[in-house]
């Protein structure tokens, strides 16, 4: 009938007009994209990619696709509406609707939230928590159940009071839904009628719904179809002969039964195979989930991009809510620091009410299903910007330290799954470890390049800056300024006052200095009293007036006390660092003899004190002309020293470089560093060359002390001021003996560490005036130097600890997943280093070792529980999944920095000396060590331990089956390194086998 197909054609194309003139954009929160993704998916399997443009184009979406398809995202009631009619044209299906809602179940929509409701375990429950479920879905209505029997539900679906009315589509597509919902239990689809509808005249619309329970029937046929074939069995033991015929001629029908029977149950198996493999295909979604969480969290140190990850994965574990990370700043005040979503007046109430539910909480998540009912919540649930009517809050907690909370919102009463909340606390549990190793590793970052007393950048960060911003200048052709600045007259303050108000004035000079400069330029302290500054893009008089500002600034400070500045630019007074710094040691050394006046006393001529000073012409010619004949002795001993520097790691090192070098090179009478011992009172030798040394050791003397209170050393360490004494004779305080007898002229430099004098780095040298200031300040870079290296190692030794702040922060997630996994780590790893000592392992090899053996197990993560927990036999299946996870441990490890270099390790952990292992099937020595020994290790520890299936096994009997396996399985060497070991492992956390 083409006269019938036309117009049909032409009716269509008047509703696409009429839809396209209807499409606008609208309030996005009030249709899931679980909805959205839904009808498109549904869309693309009946028509293709070209079915869904067409969609998209009529309900004026296009190019929105992606959003459409993404479950948090969120959209309008109509844009819900369009969707669903619209389907009807595209599809030319006017059930398209109802269809699209009962295609819930078999199209990939909604993962996690079918995992959640197949948690329900039955029909029954679902429809019991409907309106839980329709909160996920739509926020103009809501869902409410009026009656629950034994396979029968009467639930009503009615506005939630904005005005949106209900629409013929809209009930087809909750028919659809509400017949889905028994396929989540493998059983058949449930019958719905529609008496009540609103479009009919009522004031709201009700379903009823009815459903069977197959495995109760199909369990009375199978009892049946049993009890018929006993008397079929019983009339065949008494049959013969001839009454064969009456035997199967009664058989006849209990054969049919019986296979009905065999039929039946079969049917049954399969559809729970089939439900087993949808929640195992479930639980590895969540697991992957999990897996790429942690490893987004343990891969970054930054605390705000760990604090970003955080929200970023809690909007994934609970899908379309709002969520806010609400964090303990350290005052005992909490501070929404990350939200999504949430209005400011709603974090307001949430900080103080988290804070009041934290101190009186169990540390244990918790939901407020209603907040009208919670006085502190309830104006959050009324109209306003932002309406909240339910939520769920977890704890952070790391090591007993409770650290804030995740929360997650819904605007619907009861707008939380179990699952959600179970989902909510594992997400906080991953973000509490990963928040504190974070700020461990910012506060080792900021200790490493802080002066901890003032704030200042530190010594070694000037060095570095300085050095990047000369390079940058270089790069852009600009002119930068440096002012180095020593106070006049501090010690006498420490000396009169004593050293707390001296700590108190340096931290006054560090804020007057700070308030003196440009947002742009950088301050520093680089030594007792000694700071300086870096002008970005300045010169001539504007630095000039910076110094000034500083010099005035701390001169009305304290009348005791004032400041002297020298001034160098780059690059007219040096072309590389180490000229700018000599040219502006030269105008401070100038400016303090300025500041001084005759016979060495400060003038402080009309009240001033301190000076300004900028190296004249004629200086920075005597300085390049003497830069000739020393630089290249110079440059090469430096050279030297930074290479052994570079190398050296424990402060003892460092000093033995140093002083071995300086004593090849000048051959002095006394090359020495000394140290302050720990309760401050005495200086001890570290490191000593020279004539006196050698001397001192003849008589037996084989480490030099002396008190704090005596000698150039002592003040030097005391004042943290350097000294450079043309004759020491001349000076009271110099202690000269037998031994030194020879030496006059002396230099002495404090070496600074964290903000105090670590040590001092002296040279003495017979006869007078040896050394000048290029000499102490050659010494004095040199001192910051090995100061420089000794703080590298320190920030070594804490990004080490807190690469056992991310070991820490994996064995969490592992604990909550599986605390007797994560109890066994500590034995493996204790049984694989007592194996590891005796097989020749040491330092990092042996440290290394024993976080691989704590983590060999972290890919456990990707398994999911069932499989873990299983008591009997494994399918091929499960059995791939479980040899999965050496790799998935090893690609958790590798994204982490500091844990990268576990990887190989845990990735070859199941590898087998004869080959046959597992995932790359290397042999014998193919496998690295630490692996082979992890692997015994676990063994052990595996076979000694409670197991679901199997009771544990005694240390003895667990020996006699390594050693039955040594030469297939496991390297013989290593079982009997770790049955030799297990003495020492106890002292660890490993097993001691009985006597």
């Amino acid at each position: 009938m083409p006269g019938d197909k036309g117009t049909m054609d032409a009716e269509a194309m008047d509703s696409e007009t009429a839809l396209e003139r209807e499409a606008t954009r609208v309030s996005p929160r009030e249709t899931s994209g679980l909805t959205t993704r839904l009808i498109v998916q549904f869309v693309s399997g009946r028509a293709g990619d070209g079915g869904v443009e067409r969609l998209l184009r009529m309900c004026g979406l296009e190019g929105r696709r992606d959003e459409l398809e993404d479950e948090n995202a969120w959209f309008s009631y109509r844009d819900k509406i369009r969707l669903l009619e619209a389907t009807r044209l595209v599809l030319d299906d006017p059930a398209a609707p109802r269809k699209i809602g009962a295609s819930a179940v078999g199209l990939n929509v909604g993962e996690a939230m079918k995992l959640a409701l197949k948690a329900f375990g039955s029909p029954s429950v679902v429809y019991t928590n409907v309106a839980k479920v329709g909160s996920r879905l739509t926020t103009t209505h809501r869902w409410k159940l009026l009656l629950l029997e034994e396979g029968r539900a009467r639930l009503v679906f009615e506005e939630t009071g904005g005005g949106h009315g209900y629409d013929a589509a809209n009930c087809e597509f909750n028919v659809g839904l509400l017949r889905s919902a028994p396929e989540l239990f493998g059983l058949p689809a449930a019958s719905v009628r529609h008496p009540v509808c609103a479009l009919r005249g009522a004031e709201r619309c009700e379903y009823e719904v009815t459903w069977a329970s197959v495995p109760r029937k199909i369990g009375a046929g199978v009892a049946a179809g049993t009890a018929v074939g006993a008397v079929t069995a019983a009339v065949n033991r008494v049959a013969r002969g001839p009454r064969a015929v009456f035997t199967l001629a009664l058989g006849a029908p209990a054969l049919g039964a019986a296979a009905q029977s065999a039929r039946t149950r079969a049917r049954v198996a399969r559809a729970r195979r089939r439900e087993m493999q949808e929640r195992l295909d479930a639980y590895e979604h969540q697991t992957r989930q999990l897996q790429a969480s942690m490893r987004d969290l343990v891969s970054q140190l930054d605390l705000d991009e760990v604090l970003e990850k955080i929200t970023e994965h809690a909007h994934s574990a609970v899908g379309g809510k709002q969520y806010a990370l609400v964090l303990n700043t350290g005052g005992g005040e909490l501070t929404c620091d990350r939200s999504a979503g949430i209005a400011a007046d709603v974090a307001a109430v949430l900080e103080g009410w988290v804070a009041s539910a934290l101190a009186s909480a169990n540390d244990k998540p918790c939901v407020i299903e209603d907040l009208s009912t919670e006085p502190a919540l309830a104006p959050l649930a009324e109209a306003g910007e932002q309406v909240v009517r339910s939520l769920a809050v977890a704890p952070l907690i790391f090591k007993g330290q409770r650290l804030g909370a995740l929360v997650a919102l819904s605007d619907q009463v009861e707008g939380f799954f179990p699952r959600d909340v179970d989902m909510l606390e594992v997400y906080a549990a991953q973000a509490a470890a990963a928040i504190a190793n974070a700020r461990r590793y910012e506060v080792a970052q900021t200790q490493a390049s802080r002066d901890p007393l003032t704030g200042l950048l530190n010594h070694r960060e000037f060095h570095e800056k300085l050095a990047q911003e000369i390079e940058r200048s270089r790069r852009y052709g600009v002119r930068c300024s440096v002012i180095l600045a020593d106070l006049d007259g501090f010690k006498g303050v420490n000396d009169t006052s004593g050293h707390r108000v001296g700590d108190h004035l340096l931290q006054d000079v560090a804020l007057d200095i700070e308030r003196s400069i440009r947002a742009s330029d950088l301050a520093f302290r680089i030594g007792g009293d000694e700071f300086a500054v870096f002008l970005p893009e300045t010169q001539g008089e504007e630095a000039r007036a910076l110094a000034e500002r500083i010099r005035s600034a701390v001169s009305s400070r304290d009348e005791r006390v004032g400041i002297s500045c020298g001034i160098a630019t780059w690059p007219q007074d040096g072309v590389d660092k180490e000229q700018l710094l000599r040219s502006a040691d030269l105008a401070l050394y100038a400016a303090k003899e300025e500041a001084a006046g005759p016979g060495g006393r400060r003038r402080g001529r009309s009240g001033e004190r301190g000076g300004v000073e900028q190296a004249s012409d004629a200086e920075r010619g005597a300085l390049r002309a003497d830069d000739l004949r020393r630089r290249s002795r110079q440059m090469a001993l430096m050279g030297r020293i930074e290479l052994r520097l570079r190398d050296a790691r424990e402060p003892e090192d460092i000093c033995r470089a140093a002083v071995e070098e300086l004593d090849a090179e000048f051959g002095l009478a006394l090359t020495l560093v000394m140290r302050v011992s720990a309760d401050g009172r005495e200086l001890v030798e570290v490191a000593s060359r020279g004539l006196v040394t050698d001397r001192r050791r003849e008589r037996g003397i084989v480490e030099w002390r002396q008190p704090m209170a005596r000698g150039v050393t002592g003040r030097v360490a005391r004042t943290g001021e350097p000294a450079c004494l043309a004759d020491a004779r001349r000076d009271p305080e110099f202690i000269q003996t037998d031994l030194n007898r020879e030496c006059a002229a002396l230099v002495a430099v404090p070496i600074p560490l964290g903000g105090t004098v670590w040590g001092v780095l002296e040279l003495e040298d017979a006869g007078v005036g040896t050394f000048d200031r290029d000499d102490q300040a050659a010494l004095e870079r040199l001192a910051g130097w090995m100061a420089s290296a000794m703080e590298s190692g320190t920030l070594q030794d804490e990004l080490e600890r807190a690469a056992g702040g991310t070991v820490e922060a994996l064995l969490a997630a592992l604990e909550a997943r599986d605390a007797a996994a994560a109890g066994e780590a500590a034995r493996i790893a204790g049984v694989a280093a007592a194996a590891g000592k005796r097989l020749g392992l040491d330092g990092e090899e042996l440290g290394r070792l024993r976080r691989a053996a704590l983590l060999q197990d972290v890919g456990n993560l990707a398994i999911p529980q069932e499989v873990m927990a299983k008591a009997g036999p494994l399918t091929a299946s499960e059995t791939g999944v479980i040899e999965r996870h050496a790799t998935a441990g090893a690609e958790i490890l590798a994204r982490a920095p500091s844990l990268a270099d576990l990887a190989p390790v845990v990735h070859h952990s199941h590898e087998r000396w004869d080959g046959q292992g597992y995932p790359d099937g290397l042999r014998g020595e193919e496998i690295p060590l630490p692996a082979r020994i992890v692997a015994v290790a676990s063994a052990y520890t595996a076979i000694t331990s409670e197991r679901p299936h199997r009771a544990a096994v005694d240390a003895e009997a667990a020996i006699r089956e390594l050693r039955s396996a040594a030469g297939a399985q496991f390297d013989p060497e290593v079982v009997e390194a770790i049955i030799a070991g297990l003495d020492l492992a106890d002292a660890h956390g490993g097993l001691t086998p009985p006597r």
